[in-house]
Order: C-alpha cells, then structure tokens, then sequence
C-alpha cells in the first residue's frame, strides 16, 4: 500500500515538464525502479527463499529422527 502510493506520487515528477525537470525526472526514475525492486523481492524472493530453507531444515530433521 505504502509503495503504491509513493509510486504514484512519483508519477507527476517523472512527467513532469517545467523547468529542472530533466533533472527530476532521473531522479524519479531511479526512485521508481528501486520501489518496483525493494517491492519485487519482499513480496516474491525472500517468502522463495524462506519456504526453500525451511524445506531443507524439516528434511534435515526427518532424516536425523529416523536415524535414531
């Protein structure tokens, strides 16, 4: 929700055309990829990661039970 908003507050800076928006609009657009990004790996690569390590630590922990 949070980046959401923020990135449609970006929006005006980046289309944006009065005077010292070329150099705005770099900014907006670095600020606009590193949203899309930070959003991208809370959202899809860390729960990827998380269920993967977890797999392998229940696994882990079969194995050495049925070892005993």
């Amino acid at each position: 929700m949070a980046v959401s908003t923020t990135l449609m507050g970006l929006l005006p800076v980046m289309l944006g055309t009065a005077t010292g928006a070329e150099v705005m609009k770099r900014i907006g657009a670095l600020l606009f990829g590193g949203l899309l990004s930070a959003l991208a790996l809370t959202l899809l690569v860390l729960p990827a990661i998380y269920y993967i390590w977890k797999r392998w630590v229940l696994r882990n922990e079969i194995s050495t039970s049925a070892i005993k």
